[in-house]
């Protein structure tokens, strides 16, 4: 019967380096360890890199399928005659400027409303026509 001593000898001999690893106090290699934690930080900042632009993207989609709905519902007019027929009377109540999409809002009271017809939705309260962004 061979003993454990002289097996462990003639394999420890055929080894040219012999690893010291240094466990910690829960018993797991300390380099596994800090790969580990090296893996969860990728993945963690993957995870937020996907979510930040997966969110710019539905976004992005859910603006344009509402630009055009509205232009199915309210077609867009050109920036001469918006300037005419609203801007110069004074209809205006506020400009919104999106100049990515090349497009501005602009929100006008009505007048014919009265705080009992009125929802709690805001934009029951106001018509808003787009017209394409000539400003820039």
């Amino acid at each position: 019967m061979i003993s454990f001593q002289f097996i462990s000898r003639s394999i420890a001999s055929k080894l040219k380096y012999v690893q010291i690893r240094q466990m910690n106090g829960s018993g797991y290699d300390t380099a596994r360890q800090q790969q580990r934690n090296l893996r969860r930080k990728y993945a963690i900042i993957g995870c937020t890199c996907m979510m930040f632009f997966g969110s710019h993207g539905v976004l992005l989609w859910r603006r344009r399928s509402e630009n055009r709905a509205l232009n199915k519902e309210i077609p867009p007019i050109p920036y001469v005659e918006f300037e005419r027929d609203y801007l110069l009377t004074g209809k205006v109540k506020s400009i919104v400027v999106h100049p990515h999409f090349q497009v501005c809002d602009a929100y006008t009271e009505r007048k014919d409303l009265t705080p009992e017809k009125v929802s709690k939705s805001m934009l029951q309260s106001v018509s808003f026509y787009l017209f394409s962004n000539k400003l820039f």
